[in-house]
């Protein structure tokens, strides 16, 4: 077998070969860094799962969320997976509903290695801490919490890190008790949504040696209706510090900022808060944690310790508090801006022009909200008129329907007519008395003020101005009165439930009469128009009661099953009879009511007569506006 030399060149000789051999090898070398990464593989990206508690919709999760997903846009593209889950436990309460969440995420995550874990809250934190044998063992976990956590097991303690914020319960206590150094009594309002009194039991830690003599009571855990009582009846010399409440009863669930505002309307004695978010909702103020701020430091530790940091080597950080405040709310409670902190935001501040030109501002400000409440007021009491006007038409177009075998259908609609036109010509003169005998002259006698202050002295300006302001907050006063007698807003706002709870309420306290009201699995989102509906039936047989029974009581019950909700209405007062059914107030009531009706296509039955009391019954498809839609004009939402 001949050797390798035998098959050189002759050409090349020895020498050629070698020099031939040493080019290849350099070549090789200078290639091949640039063919690696053709054959590497991409790195496997950094995964980070965070627990929120709470609800996805939740403001404090929305805003936390936001930063947090922001601060990850700035990794290399591909770099990080992130995945949110939500610790749910005021919804689903229980041990059993832990341990079916813990189950899903150790199933969900079993193939995926999880690098680091983010707890949003002490109540997400305590759940992993709880399960670290089965839910992410070994990894590390990066929390957000207001306070400071306790750990039990100092070992376990070494895998966890976190952002907390300063000691925001005690700073606002002590700021608060500084601005009313008259204050003898403290209501704190830190209620749980699981009802364990965690967030009492973290507020009495934060407070721990306070050496003012002040009386605290707290008002945790308490039903709405109970709760704003207390606020209501607290005494002149009294605080109320608001961390937390929120409802979650069928048919009237409410937020932590929807209490705050019915809160803040029943409260006589200043509110403090810690967030953010409730300054503007009726607090006065406090010192505030940053959300965004937390939320894009944690996620900076969290990078961290996906890259391979550990816990133990990265302490707790604290992220200082800002003291914040509703300018509005310092007005209220006669606190200059001079007594707060140096360093405070102070939120909603009328502009310097307003301060400076503010004897005359006032003045065109208020005339000009009155007007345009008065135009919006027109505009909705014409746009009702012609749904009244467009209800009439489609009843005479049904009665027409009938054919001529039922002639005597005409005389009805006649007189159907005859008395809605009747029903709007009286309140048309209802609301042209009240804007001509009341708002028209208060706004004549407002103007003819705001005329005469050129000619007022600079010591009689301050006392003029303040009259002025007075009889505009008069005015006001009335057109929200009136407003709200053309249509309820709190119908939108709070729902069917409340609303009627409202009305039961406000006739009960305007006249001798005892309305009692229960309801039973009412949805929240009733359809506008059906909601409508029951709230005017109710409203009108309440004022039935109360013009025409005699009766001291009544009864009011709303019930929702099987998609259908039915309303019932009854007092043992005089009754009526069936030949009332004219042109008189009961009659005109009784026609609207079964318009009313017909409009969302339910059906109503009365009984009644002289001395044996009146019932009212109701009864609506939650569906009804959508069963034959193309047969029939769509229902108009009230404006």
């Amino acid at each position: 077998m001949p050797t390798d030399a035998a098959f050189i060149p002759r050409r090349l000789g020895k020498t050629g070969c070698a020099r031939l051999g040493l080019s290849l090898a350099v070549a090789f070398l200078l290639v091949s860094p640039l063919a690696a990464p053709l054959y590497a593989q991409a790195p496997t990206p950094k995964r980070i799962v965070a627990l929120y508690w709470y609800g996805k919709d939740f403001w404090s999760n929305v805003a936390f969320e936001k930063a947090m997903q922001e601060r990850l846009r700035a990794a290399p593209a591909g770099s990080v997976e992130y995945y949110a889950e939500f610790l749910e436990d005021n919804r689903f309460p229980g041990e059993e509903q832990s341990r079916v969440l813990r189950d899903y995420l150790v199933r969900k995550y079993a193939d995926r290695r999880i690098d680091v874990v983010v707890a949003v809250g002490p109540a997400a934190l305590n759940f992993l801490l709880a399960d670290r044998g089965e839910l992410f063992p070994d990894t590390p976990i990066v929390f957000h919490t207001v306070t400071r956590p306790e750990f039990s097991d100092r070992l376990l303690a070494r895998h966890v890190t976190g952002v907390i914020s300063d000691d925001v319960y005690r700073k606002t206590l002590d700021l608060a008790l500084d601005l009313h150094p008259e204050t003898e009594r403290v209501l704190v309002i830190a209620s749980s949504p699981e009802g364990d009194k965690r967030n009492e039991r973290l507020f009495k830690q934060g407070i721990a040696g306070l050496t003012k003599r002040v009386t605290f009571t707290y008002l945790s855990d308490l039903p709405l209706d109970q709760l704003l009582a207390a606020v209501k009846a607290a005494h002149e010399r009294s605080l109320i510090l608001f961390l937390w409440h929120s409802q979650s009863e069928p048919g009237a669930r409410l937020e932590p900022l929807d209490v705050l505002g019915l809160i803040e309307r029943s409260a006589s004695v200043p509110l403090y808060s810690l967030a953010a978010s409730y300054v503007g909702r009726g607090s006065v103020g406090g010192y505030t944690f940053d959300t965004a701020a937390a939320a894009t430091k944690v996620t900076e530790i969290a990078l961290q310790m996906a890259s391979g940091a550990r816990p133990e080597d990265s302490p707790i950080v604290e992220i200082s508090s800002t003291p914040t405040f509703d300018w509005r709310q310092l007005q209220r409670w006669g606190i200059p801006e001079d007594r707060l902190p140096a360093g405070s935001v102070v939120l909603f501040h009328h502009p310097s022009f307003f301060e400076e030109y503010r004897r005359y501002a006032v003045g065109a400000v208020l005339v000009f909200a009155v007007e345009t409440a008065l135009i919006m007021g027109l505009l909705f009491q014409r746009s009702r008129r012609r749904r009244a006007e467009d209800a009439w038409r489609a009843s005479e177009a049904r009665y027409r329907a009938i054919g001529d075998a039922l002639r005597e259908s005409d005389e009805r609609i006649e007189d159907l007519a005859g008395r809605l036109i009747a029903a709007q010509e009286v309140e048309r003169k209802r609301i042209a008395r009240e804007l001509h005998d009341d708002l028209s002259q208060k706004l004549a006698l407002l103007s003819i003020d705001i005329e005469q202050l050129p000619r007022r002295t600079k010591t009689e300006l301050d006392k003029y101005v303040r009259k002025i302001s007075d009889r505009a907050a008069e005015v006001a006063t009335d057109v929200h009165h009136l407003a709200y007698q053309l249509h309820p807003s709190k119908l939108e706002t709070l729902g069917l439930v409340t609303a009627i709870q409202g009305l039961c309420r406000d006739i009960s306290s305007q006249h001798d009469l005892q309305v009692d009201f229960e309801h039973r699995h009412v949805p929240q989102d009733v359809p506008p128009e059906i909601a409508l509906c029951l709230y005017r039936i109710v409203q009108e047989g309440l004022h039935n009661v109360v013009k025409h029974s005699g009766a001291r009581q009544a009864w009011v019950e709303l019930v929702a099953a099987d998609g259908v909700i039915d309303l019932r209405i009854a007092d043992p007062g005089l009754g009526f009879a069936t030949s009332m059914s004219g042109r008189s107030s009961i009659g005109i009531g009784i026609v609207g009511m079964r318009e009313r009706v017909n409009i969302v296509r339910g059906k109503i039955v009365i009984h009644t007569a002289p001395g044996a009391g009146t019932r009212i019954g109701v009864r609506v498809r939650l569906d009804a506006l959508r069963l034959d839609a193309p047969a029939r004009a769509p229902a108009r939402r009230t404006a």
